[in-house]
C-alpha cells in the first residue's frame, strides 16, 4: 500500500508510474491493476512440502533469491518498453544492497541510470540508495545515526511520520476537524486486510457482551478478511453497529470516530494526523516499534500482540475512556501534534525537486508544523539557543507571534499547497529611537533541505513583506560564524556584511524600499 500511495500522489504531480509485483500470497495486484500499469514477475515453483513462513523471514517473503528476483525484474522492464526512468522504488524488506547493485547494474547495461528509492524501517541490512524513507521512526536523529553505517556517502534520509505515506484525504481533512470532545460515543474496529486470527470478532464480543456498551460501532473488514460471516451473524441483532468492507480509504470514518481499535500498521499515521486516539494490536514485528513511540508520545494504549488480546482487555480500556473523557481528549491532542498528512507530498518533493515558490501568512493551524521545522535537529544546530523548544513554551509564543502587529510569520509553500519552511520578521528598535529593523529567522522542510530553494523563499517572503508593510524597511540576519549554507544564502540574496550585533555571530543587512 506504502508504493500504491506514493504513485497516486506522484501521478498527481503528473508522473507517469509503473509498478512490479509478483502474484504472492496477500497480493493487491487486482487493486494496482485497476489504476496503473502493473507488470507481474513469473510465477515461482512452489515446494512439495510448504511450511509457514515465519513473520520476520523477510527472505521467505520473496519467495526466490535476490540474483532471480533482479533477473526477473529486468526481464519486465525490458519487455515493458520502459525508458527514461527517473526513480526506482523498492518496498520490500527481503531486498538489500546486492539486489539495489543488481538492477543498478542490469539498467545500467540498458542505458538507464535511475535514482533509487528504498522505503524501510527495519534497518537491519544494507542498502545502497540514494534515498531512503523510514516513516516509522519518531526520533529523525536517531533514525540518521542507525542507518548511517547502512547507506552509502550522499544518501539522504527521510525519517520519522513528517513523511508518512497516505493518501490526499488525509491532509485536506486535518486542519478542518475540530478538537475531538468528550464523550466517547463512536469507535471504529479496523485491524487489517486479511485479520487471520479473528481479532475483530475478540473486540466485538468485549464492546457488545454481555450488555452492549453505549456506543455506536464501525467495522472494517479487508477484502482477504475469511471471517466475514462470523463477522456478519454477530453484528445482525445490534442495530447500533455497521459493517463496513471496500473502501478506498478509512479517513471519513476515522473523521466521525472519538476511539479506534486497529493494528500498528500504515493506518497508524492516518489515525493520529486526524487526532483519533486508538486502542493498538502488534500483529508483526515491525507494528510493535511504531505502538512503543506512540505510547511514549501519549497517542495511543498498547494492546499486546495478537495473544495478548482477549474480549476482557478490550472491554475494560474501553469503559476506561467512557469513564474519563478528559484522558481522551489529551490523547487526541497529542496525536495530531505527531504529522499533518502531507507525507506523500514531501516525499514526492524529496524526489522532484524544484516548483514554484508561493508564500502566505501563518495561521493558528500551523502551531504544530512551525514547532517541528525550529525543532528539527539542523535547525537547532543552526540556532544561537541550540535548546529543543518545549511544546507548551511553543504554543504560548506562537499564539503572541499570530498577534504581533511587529512580528510577521509567513510560511512558504509549492503549488500544490505542500508547506517548505518559514520566514519571520521580528521588529526591534533601534538605539536612540533611530528606524527599527526587521531580523529575519527562516527555516527549510528537511523534504526540500539541499534543492537550493532557500533563496526563492526568502525572496519570496521579502516581496510579501513589502506588499503588506508600509515604506521602506531594514533587514537583518544573524548566523554563526560557522553557518557556511546560511552566508551564502544572504551573500546571494543581496545582503551586504554589517557590524555584528552579537558576540560570536555574524551579520548581514538588506536595504528594502
Amino acid at each position: 500500500m506504502r508504493c500504491l500511495t506514493l504513485a497516486r500522489e506522484l501521478r498527481r504531480q503528473g508522473q507517469v508510474c509503473h509498478l512490479i509485483s509478483r502474484r504472492l500470497p496477500g497480493h493487491l495486484l487486482d487493486l494496482i491493476a485497476a489504476e496503473f500499469p502493473l507488470h507481474i514477475l513469473p510465477a515461482l515453483q512452489e515446494p512439495q512440502a510448504k511450511s509457514p513462513i515465519a513473520a520476520d523471514d523477510y527472505a521467505g517473503w520473496l519467495g526466490c533469491s535476490q540474483e532471480q528476483d533482479a533477473k526477473d525484474t529486468l526481464a519486465a522492464i525490458d519487455a515493458a518498453g520502459l525508458a527514461s526512468i527517473a526513480w526506482l522504488v523498492v518496498d520490500h524488506y527481503g531486498l538489500d544492497a546486492e539486489w539495489h547493485q543488481r538492477l543498478r547494474e542490469g539498467l545500467g547495461a540498458l542505458n538507464q541510470h535511475p535514482r533509487l528509492l528504498v522505503i524501510d524501517d527495519l534497518a537491519n541490512r544494507p542498502l545502497k540508495a540514494d534515498l531512503l524513507l523510514d516513516q516509522n521512526r519518531l526520533d529523525s536523529e536517531e533514525g540518521d545515526r542507525i542507518y548511517q553505517p547502512l547507506l552509502p556517502p550522499g544518501c539522504r534520509c527521510l525519517i520519522g511520520p513528517h513523511f508518512a505515506l497516505m493518501a490526499e484525504a488525509f491532509r485536506l481533512l486535518q486542519p478542518l476537524l475540530p478538537q475531538r470532545r468528550a464523550p466517547v460515543q463512536r469507535v471504529l474496529i479496523f485491524l487489517g486486510g486479511s485479520d487471520l486470527q479473528n481479532l475483530t470478532e475478540r473486540c466485538l464480543v468485549g464492546l457488545l457482551e454481555p450488555t452492549p456498551l453505549p456506543l455506536k460501532l464501525d467495522v472494517v473488514l479487508g477484502q482477504a478478511n475469511p471471517h466475514r460471516q462470523r463477522i456478519e451473524a454477530l453484528l445482525a441483532s445490534h442495530p447500533q453497529t455497521q459493517l463496513h468492507q471496500g473502501l478506498p480509504s478509512l479517513a471519513g470514518l476515522m473523521a466521525q470516530a472519538d476511539l479506534a481499535i486497529g493494528a500498528g500498521g500504515v493506518t497508524s499515521w492516518e489515525r493520529v494526523c486526524l487526532g483519533l486516539p486508538a486502542l493498538l494490536a502488534g500483529l508483526a514485528p515491525n507494528q510493535n516499534q511504531v505502538i512503543r513511540q506512540l505510547v511514549a508520545a501519549g497517542a495511543v494504549v498498547d494492546l499486546g500482540t495478537a495473544d495478548d488480546i482477549t474480549s476482557e482487555l478490550v472491554r475494560d480500556l474501553t469503559s476506561r475512556f467512557l469513564a474519563n473523557p478528559q484522558e481522551l481528549e489529551r490523547m487526541s491532542r497529542q496525536a495530531a501534534s505527531i504529522c499533518d498528512g502531507w507525507g506523500s507530498a514531501r516525499v514526492t518533493a524529496a524526489m522532484l525537486g524544484q516548483s514554484n515558490v508561493q508564500v502566505r501568512a501563518a495561521t493558528a493551524s500551523d502551531e504544530a508544523l512551525w514547532l517541528r521545522w525550529a525543532n528539527d535537529p539542523a535547525t537547532r544546530s543552526a540556532s544561537f539557543n541550540m535548546a529543543e523548544i518545549d511544546a507548551a513554551d511553543h504554543h504560548q509564543w506562537f499564539k503572541r507571534r499570530l498577534l504581533d502587529p511587529k512580528a510577521w510569520l509567513i510560511v512558504a509553500i509549492d503549488s500544490m499547497g505542500l508547506p517548505l519552511g518559514y520566514v519571520r520578521f521580528d521588529e526591534q528598535p533601534g538605539p536612540n529611537n533611530a528606524p527599527g529593523v526587521l531580523v529575519i529567522s527562516l527555516a527549510v522542510d528537511p523534504a526540500v533541505r539541499g534543492q537550493g530553494r532557500s533563496g526563492s523563499i526568502l525572496e519570496a517572503a521579502i516581496n510579501h513583506l513589502r506588499q503588506h508593510r508600509m515604506g521602506g524597511f531594514e533587514l537583518i540576519a544573524e548566523v554563526k560564524p560557522n553557518n557556511e549554507p546560511s552566508k551564502r544564502l544572504f551573500l546571494s540574496c543581496r545582503f551586504q556584511s554589517c557590524s555584528p550585533r552579537r558576540a560570536e555571530s555574524i551579520c548581514f543587512s538588506r536595504h528594502v524600499d
